[in-house]
Formats: C-alpha cells, structure tokens, sequence
C-alpha cells in the first residue's frame, strides 16, 4: 500500500507546472486494465480505490481494456500543465449475469472530481 502521506499528497490537486496530474476511479465490476499512452498503469480498480498519474502536457489516450469487455474505443484528451484530469469507468453487462461488460469511460469535472477522489484511497503502484 503507499504510505498515507502519498495519498495525502495526491489529494491535495498540486500539480507541477511542468505537469498534469490524471486521476482515474471508479467501480467497474470486472478485471479490467487500465492503460495510458500505450503503458498499463493498473487495474481491478473498486468503489474504494483511484489512480494516480502525472504526465506531461498535451494529447493523451487512456485504454481500458479486459478479458470479459467488449469493444472499447480509447478516449483521447488534453491536458494542461499545473492542472488535474478526471475520469470515472463503470461497467455493465448487458444480461443479468451473461455476455461481456460494455465499458464507459466519463471525464468528470474538476469539482466532482476532487470530490470522488476524497472518498477513494490511493492505488498501490500508482505514479506518487
């Protein structure tokens, strides 16, 4: 687990100039991978966990992807230095308890964000 420092840190939304922070959450309820310009950043994310990422600034992708999901299209975005970005993914399943999870991925705004982030705990392995 990180330290709850790191977690502290993260939630406090200061980010570098140089930088833009990428938090990710939410609870889908399959194995799923989670991956960033090309790099798997986690997954098996739950309603209790986020994710945290810095990058640089400008055109990004994130990729969520499974054994159980169906098709999902990666979502592109842009982010300014000093500024943090957030997405939510949930997943469902088409039948009660058969086929496979159809993904969504939302971009939620800065104020919902820091809020949903508050509630979760940082992910081990993510980028402090």
């Amino acid at each position: 687990m990180p330290r709850p420092e790191q977690d502290r840190a993260v939630k406090r939304f200061n980010i570098s100039e140089n930088r833009c922070g990428v938090y990710v959450y939410g609870e889908p309820r399959t194995a799923i991978h989670i991956s960033l310009d090309g790099h798997q950043i986690g997954g098996l994310l739950g309603e209790q966990w986020f994710i945290f990422e810095r990058l640089y600034r400008g055109a990004h992708e994130l990729l969520v992807s499974g054994p159980d999901v169906k098709g999902y299209t990666p979502v592109e975005f842009s982010c300014k230095a000093g500024s943090a970005v957030f997405f939510q993914i949930t997943a469902e399943r088409p039948g009660r308890f058969v086929g496979p999870f159809k993904i969504e991925v939302t971009q939620r705004d800065s104020a919902e964000g820091r809020e949903d982030i508050h509630k979760r705990d940082l992910m081990l392995g993510a980028d402090t």
